[in-house]
């Protein structure tokens, strides 16, 4: 019992953690989304350039590449420091 009474609360703060980055990555793919859908249906041909660009480099790369990228590459660039959860919804 004295297990359960360890491991329920780091369960369920883990379970917080996964849901708010599920949340926010729905809700920023689908704002990313959009704006390239929308990109791709104008006239503009640097727009269009750029969008399909985008999603090419996203559908070409795999996404363990893309998240080893995110977390190491771009801070180093930046000069910043994000947390692991923020690195998990971008």
């Amino acid at each position: 019992m004295t297990f359960l009474k360890i491991i329920v609360p780091m369960l369920i703060s883990g379970l917080k953690v996964t849901f708010t980055i599920a949340i926010a990555g729905i809700f920023f793919g689908l704002i990313v989304g959009s704006f390239c859908g929308y990109l791709l249906q104008t006239e503009h041909k640097l727009a269009k350039t750029i969008a399909e660009t985008y999603i090419w480099v996203i559908r070409a790369t795999p996404i363990m590449v893309q998240a080893l990228y995110v977390y190491f590459v771009i801070p180093k660039l930046l000069g910043v420091d994000w947390g692991a959860t923020i690195i998990g919804i971008i």
